[in-house]
């Protein structure tokens, strides 16, 4: 069966078009940065995170999850086939040397396979917009986020933050606060089990707190079995560390760092497909809300 777009093809090629652009933008900074380890990091944290969000991308915008422009996006660039060729030539395909001559060839490809989605677009089918419509109000997107209720005041900033993107408070699932839970007289565990049906995304605020409980923990084997977008941040002295063999392929933040905080919003607006803000207002907000955490971490 073809696969047809669920969605208009002005909108498509618009997001289409930043992704494409935010790919260009890694190939420039790896070519201007340098071969610092610690650089290269950096970037291949962008690169997962782009990565991860085209996947997504990719995934709601056809009648087939598993279409073949998502399957060409996975499959460009692939270093299977450059691995095998390394150990051949007696290379080791674990080396810093290694990753970094191929990091930019993989990212240069899986850009180039969304400029051929580009030059297709006008050749693939859509189907009609109210039925686009009609399903979309079907399954409203929503964020849940997972926390102990000892982290109160650090769940506050995140919400914060997702306001200021631009997400509804409607939109927003929060168990310690009045207007973002559970309503009087619900039932608490059907309403988790609602909200995890849904077209979710996921943010853990993980803590000491948060693993010293047992509803916290049973409420996060829930999420990965029910949804597959999740955001871990992490609030200090809680390390990355502490999480490894936890969240596996997931890539997360500390609740005080800005550059993540920038990562944040740029999921998070793709995600709800939110006009972007002003720059110097995000900045503006977003530093008086990273001050406020650090106040609090003291």
């Amino acid at each position: 069966m073809r696969t047809h777009l669920i969605y208009t093809k002005d909108k498509f090629e618009g997001e289409l078009n930043s992704f494409i652009e935010k790919g260009l933008s890694i190939i420039k900074t790896i070519k201007e940065q340098g071969t610092n380890v610690e650089i290269f990091k950096k970037n291949e944290y962008k690169f997962n995170l782009w990565k991860d969000e085209v996947n997504e991308f990719l995934k709601q915008r056809f009648d087939n999850p598993n279409n073949e422009y998502l399957n060409d996006f996975l499959n460009a660039g692939r270093l299977e086939s450059v691995s095998m060729s390394a150990v051949l030539r007696r290379e080791n395909p674990n080396s810093f040397e290694f990753k970094l001559r191929y990091f930019a060839l993989e990212v240069g490809t899986k850009v180039n396979s969304l400029i051929k989605l580009g030059r297709k677009l006008k050749f693939i089918p859509v189907k009609d917009v109210e039925i686009i419509i009609e399903n979309k109000n079907i399954v409203p997107k929503r964020v849940f986020i997972s926390h102990s209720s000892l982290d109160k005041k650090f769940v506050e900033k995140i919400i914060d933050t997702l306001e200021v993107i631009g997400v509804s408070s409607e939109n927003i699932f929060c168990s310690s606060f009045e207007g973002y839970g559970v309503e009087l007289g619900a039932n608490f565990l059907d309403v988790i089990k609602e909200e995890l049906s849904g077209n979710v995304l996921v943010i853990f605020i993980l803590s000491t707190n948060f693993y010293s409980s047992i509803v916290s923990i049973c409420e996060m084997g829930a999420t990965w079995v029910k949804t597959n977008q999740h955001i871990p941040i992490l609030i200090p002295p809680f390390d990355y560390k502490d999480i490894e063999g936890v969240i596996p392929n997931t890539h997360g933040m500390k609740i005080n760092e800005r550059d993540k905080f920038n990562s944040l919003k740029e999921r998070v607006e793709i995600f709800f497909e939110l006009k972007t803000i002003k720059e110097n207002i995000w900045e503006r907000k977003r530093d008086k809300i990273i001050n406020e955490i650090d106040e609090l971490l003291k």
